[in-house]
């Protein structure tokens, strides 16, 4: 007897049975007659060993048989299962020994086979490229039979494509990743599009849309995913017709705070054309600025030569103390808006010699100068007949 681990019970011509429990010679209790036959089996089986006879079966003659050989053997049985969604080779392992290498979907089984009670292990020691595989009913204990339900599933990764958005002054970038995955982004800094890429397949990232004033490239946007893509560089500058101006990107052409160059700024109701500064456009005064008027449809400041009331003026192009005074019958405000330097209810009023006021031709209030009556002593003259005494000398009457 040898390889016995346990207890076996052996038989003789179906009826001598013989207990044994450890390796070494035996013999069974009845002896056979001569010329008698002998036929040795296995009875029982030891637990978790297969016992097999060798000389087992013959004819007695003449002698004690002792050539009978029992050799047992500890049970041990295959462990497999089934791989699926298999694209590339994976390399599985039992027990941390034991690999197997496969290339398609199917049925497996490890090479070496686990004693019976024994555990096994199944687990993934090598992924297939761009792919992650996972073990189901991968660990256990040996029974009575081989193992075949271990199922191995194999699924594609998938990767992120981003980068960093540089040089964006103003406005939106909308990017787009294999002309589908959209993604806006108003500041500068790193980016990352919502959608992973399956390992493998092609990246295309595009500039969907950007501020009119800005030109973005993209440098390193395309390629095929084998990790996650972190260097897109999207650089934006200014556009073709635009300049840089204190961090943002203008039309010098047209813009009032840079009209011709950087820091030009266009005066009140001005715009910028062709990079110079032009009276604004207007419909009514309403739309000017500062004191402004419109005329002919542009904002100008009022002068006392336009034609148009405007300004302090109290009439067209008279009175308000910035033009000349205005004639009888236009509008003051006070004396001084009139050229009689009599303002009456809003009207500049005709000289007259009651007014208060030296006007006309008077040499001083309300006299001389051939239409009032003659002056007083002490007031202006200009010939002695503007004086009550008739004599005018150095510009006043005696």
């Amino acid at each position: 007897m040898t390889g016995l681990s346990g207890a076996l019970v052996l038989q003789n011509n179906a009826a001598d049975d013989l207990a044994i429990g450890a390796n070494g010679t035996f013999t069974f209790a009845t002896s056979v007659s001569n010329g008698a036959a002998y036929h040795v089996t296995v009875s029982t089986q030891p637990a978790t060993q297969t016992c097999t006879v060798t000389n087992g079966a013959g004819t007695v003659s003449a002698a004690h048989v002792a050539n009978v050989s029992v050799v047992c053997a500890t049970n041990a049985f295959k462990v497999g299962g089934s791989v699926s969604g298999l694209n590339g080779t994976v390399v599985l392992q039992n027990n941390g020994t034991d690999s197997l290498s496969r290339s398609a979907n199917g049925a497996f089984a490890f090479a070496t086979p686990v004693a019976e009670g024994g555990g096994f292990s199944v687990t993934v020691q090598t992924n297939p490229a761009g792919q992650s595989c996972s073990v189901a009913n991968g660990a256990g204990t040996m029974g009575t039979g081989d193992i075949s339900t271990v199922a191995v599933t194999c699924t594609t990764n998938a990767y992120t494509v981003g980068g960093t958005l540089s040089g964006l002054s103003s406005g939106t970038v909308v990017l787009k990743n294999n002309g589908g995955d959209s993604l806006s982004r108003s500041v500068n800094g790193a980016f990352t599009f919502p959608s992973a890429v399956a390992y493998g397949n092609p990246y295309v990232v595009t500039v969907s849309s950007q501020p009119a004033n800005l030109s973005c490239p993209v440098v390193n946007g395309s390629g095929t995913i084998s990790s996650n893509v972190t260097n897109v560089s999207v650089s934006c500058s200014c556009a073709s017709g635009y300049s840089a101006c204190s961090w943002a990107c203008v039309d010098t052409a047209t813009d009032s705070n840079n009209c011709g160059g950087c820091g030009v700024v266009c005066p009140a109701n001005f715009a910028c054309s062709s990079g110079g500064c032009v009276a604004a456009a207007c419909t009514t005064t309403a739309d000017c600025t500062g004191g402004d008027v419109c005329l002919g449809g542009a904002c100008q400041a009022p002068t006392c030569t336009d034609g148009v009331r405007d300004g302090q003026e109290t009439d067209t192009d008279c009175g308000g103390g910035t033009c000349s005074a205005c004639a009888v019958g236009q509008h003051c405000a006070a004396p001084s808006d009139c050229t009689s330097g009599v303002c009456a209810s809003g009207v500049c009023q005709a000289a007259s010699c009651f007014d208060g006021v030296k006007n006309g031709s008077e040499t001083a209030i309300d006299c001389g100068g051939g239409v009032c009556g003659a002056c007083a002593a002490g007031q202006a003259c200009l010939v002695s007949t503007d004086c009550q005494s008739g004599v005018c000398t150095a510009g006043f009457c005696h």
